[in-house]
């Protein structure tokens, strides 16, 4: 499917430009080059970001604020320059034509407003991009006269390190195996526990299922002009590390076979949902396959070795590992303003408290009557959302936006039957926004510890706070009123120990990184989050459960006996003629080999490859030998590396 564009023309070329970077439609051909003009930011005049005029007839407007969140941690920054495109299939024909989208560019500020014309009813689809971030989108039930906030936060991603036929993003949390030779690109992984703001779109399937997702990531691949791909011919295996919070969502969607089968999703930007694109298997760090025995281990914890999901796509995005859930349930009421009126246009979400998922935003009617489907709670002996604990309430938090203004509508337990804003849904009865239940910002103050993996405390490390939802001059205020002042980055004391203060409306995201040189030729990086959904009265304690270590590789020849320094295990050795082709390679079948290596002789749990039938030969004057480091240390962070040696 493609948008209508003028055939000719400027207006052509920003059209197809917006509409590539909006839907990563540009296959292997990439995206028109469009300049992005100079916008100037609001007039000072202007008494609120939001404001509180009203859209006319069936106008919907969005706005809000984009900013960029370093992939190393630290507090968002207003992105400037970032596209924001919405979308609606008005006419249901399965294209966007004139009239049916809508892109803008937000300003130095990190501000954007924009608007369409869209009937009751409609789905709006939101989409973000900017320069080295993860795309970001954002769907919306929309009904006429409403005005929709919207401030998001786009993440940068990692640059993927490619060596013949693989890539990975640092610390292998995402690998990428069957890759073409010449592509290059970006991606990143994202803990669906601690970063739910930035799934893509809603937790439904195109058969508005509610999805439970256990890890989700972005692959952005480039050809050797610099073009981005949107498909990838053969297609690749890739290969996602399942964070630890997510282990008890894991099943088996085929029992008895040799390994353990999961679903794979692909977020479809076009038609803003989830689609069903194959499935994948569970391995290890080290990419042994693991059996239907290892699940008991993974559900209670006790599961030693990292657990990654790995499947074949030959699309780049958004991909999701997730269950439906076949039944749902929904809510719905009457909301008033705090003029007392029906709310018309106010916008209202709802996600899950007890659960890890969001529903399609949706606006509210002339009436004031609203509709958000949900998980249903679960029935007497059921685990509807798989997380251990059968015979939930599930409880749902709802948030309004009216006029500029967000209030908090309280959480709400779902009833066990199965239902849809069709018909059966719990009646909340009348909600009424007012200044008792506005959101506002408000300094909170969290201590807590910090220790790694092993349990030892961690001293010396950077440690933020910051709220998302809050755009920078709401902060500035918050923490400019009173005697407080706000202190969003500190570093944990001698006993592991840290505090922070900052403004918080909603919810506030925590992070500790630390990374440096640990001694020549050893490059360390540690790192931990937690979100917080409220201001904790008690210490929090925040472990550094991801992290990895980067080492110069020395690699020594004595003989036909090859070894290197520092002896950690190896993923990959290869020797190569002066001529560059590869003379003898050998791959490791499990967690790696350690040295010594003896040239022309497989190592145990390795596999070996050699150009010539007659034998690899012998190790000669001018052969090259390289070798890639890949494993797990004793602190039980992992580890990579690469070395090479020019054999005299």
């Amino acid at each position: 499917m493609a948008a209508d564009c003028p055939r000719r023309g400027a207006r052509a070329v920003l059209c197809a430009a917006l509409v590539c970077l909006a839907l990563d439609a540009c296959g292997s051909q990439g995206c028109p080059h469009v300049d992005l003009p100079e916008i100037e930011a609001p007039d000072a005049s202007v008494p609120s970001l939001w404001g509180t005029e009203e859209p006319v007839q069936d106008v919907v407007v969005v706005q809000g604020i984009v900013n960029r969140r370093p992939a190393g941690g630290g507090q968002p920054s207003p992105l400037r320059g970032a596209t924001v495109t919405m979308m609606a299939d008005v006419d249901g024909n399965g294209t966007y034509q004139d009239g049916e989208w809508s892109t803008v560019f937000t300003d130095r500020e990190g501000r954007y407003r924009a608007q369409l014309l869209v009937p009751a009813g409609t789905l709006l689809v939101v989409t973000y991009r900017g320069e080295g971030v993860a795309p970001l989108y954002r769907t919306v039930t929309a009904a006429p006269r409403a005005n929709i906030k919207l401030t998001v936060t786009l993440t940068e991603m990692q640059v993927l390190e490619c060596r013949p036929g693989a890539c990975a993003i640092p610390g292998h949390a995402l690998q990428l195996r069957g890759v073409p030779d010449g592509l290059s690109g970006s991606a990143r992984v994202f803990n669906p526990v601690e970063e739910p703001n930035v799934i893509p779109g809603h937790l439904e399937d195109a058969e508005r299922r509610v999805l439970l997702t256990a890890v989700f990531a972005f692959v952005e691949l480039k050809g050797e002009d610099g073009q981005e791909l949107n498909t990838v011919d053969p297609a690749v295996d890739l290969q996602m590390r399942v964070p630890r919070q997510s282990w008890r969502l894991l099943r088996d969607m085929s029992p008895g076979t040799p390994r353990v089968e999961v679903p794979l999703y692909r977020f479809d930007a076009w038609r803003g949902q989830w689609l069903r694109e194959g499935e994948g298997y569970l391995v290890d760090e080290d990419g042994l396959v693991l059996p239907e025995q290892s699940l008991a281990a993974i559900h209670d914890g006790t599961w030693s070795n990292g657990v990654a999901v790995r499947g074949s796509v030959g699309r780049t995005g958004y991909w999701n590992v997730d269950w439906a859930v076949p039944e749902i349930g929904c809510l719905t009421g009457r909301v008033l303003g705090r003029d007392g009126l029906p709310a018309e246009g106010a916008t209202v979400s709802a996600r899950g408290s007890a659960y890890v998922g969001a529903s399609r935003a949706t606006t509210v009617l002339a009436d004031g009557r609203f509709c958000v489907e949900v998980l249903r709670s679960d029935r007497m002996g059921e685990d509807l959302d798989q997380d251990g604990f059968p015979n939930e309430r599930h409880r749902v938090a709802l948030r309004f936006a009216h006029r500029g203004l967000v209030y908090d509508a309280r959480e709400h337990e779902p009833s066990s039957v199965s239902a849809t804003c069709g018909g059966g849904c719990a009646d909340l009865g009348t909600i009424v926004l007012s200044q008792d239940n506005e959101l506002v910002p408000r300094i909170c103050e969290v201590h807590g510890v910090l220790v790694d993996r092993r349990g030892e405390l961690a001293r010396g490390v950077s440690v933020f706070g910051w709220d998302a939802t809050l755009d920078v001059g709401q902060w500035t205020l918050a923490c400019s009123l009173g005697d407080v002042t706000c202190e969003f980055l500190t570093r944990t004391d001698a006993e592991g120990t840290f505090m922070i203060r900052t403004a918080m409306l909603d919810e506030l995201n925590v992070l500790a990184a630390s990374s440096g040189t640990v001694a020549t030729g050893h490059e360390s990086a540690r790192s931990g989050t937690m979100l917080l959904r409220s201001c904790p009265a008690e210490p929090v304690q925040l472990v550094l459960d991801s992290g990895m270590d980067v080492y110069d590789v020395d690699v020594h020849a004595d003989g036909d006996v090859i070894t290197w320094e520092p002896p950690l295990r190896v993923t990959q050795l290869d020797v190569r003629m002066g001529n560059g082709r590869v003379k003898w390679s050998v791959t490791a079948n499990g967690p790696g080999f350690l040295p010594p290596v003896r040239y022309g002789v497989v190592p145990d749990g390795a596999l070996g490859y050699s150009s010539s039938d007659a034998g690899p030969g012998s190790l000669s004057s001018g052969d090259e030998v390289e070798v890639f480091l890949g494993g797990r240390g004793e602190e039980g962070y992992p580890y990579q590396g690469r070395g090479e040696l020019d054999v005299e």
